[in-house]
């Protein structure tokens, strides 16, 4: 997976390892392919990036939005 690169520079290994663990956790909470996951949180990333001033809370931001945005397009349907 590839993260996207801005103004703030390439992410550190250390901060992909932490982009990377984010996917995979939310893949498997939301029961969603990895693939998919790692789509909306690197345009949600990205979409950061363009207006951060601090890097440091991108990926706790990012996982946060992506996680809201997954429980909106992937919710139960209920029966009724």
């Amino acid at each position: 997976m590839e993260l996207p690169v801005t103004d703030l520079g390439t992410p550190s290994p250390a901060n992909e390892r932490l982009h990377r663990h984010a996917i995979e956790a939310l893949a498997r909470e939301a029961r969603v392919p990895v693939e998919r996951v790692a789509y909306i949180y690197s345009r949600e990333l990205q979409h950061l990036m363009a207006s951060a001033r601090v890097s440091e809370y991108l990926p706790v931001l990012t996982l946060r939005r992506v996680r809201i945005l997954l429980r909106e397009q992937f919710k139960p349907r209920q029966a009724g």
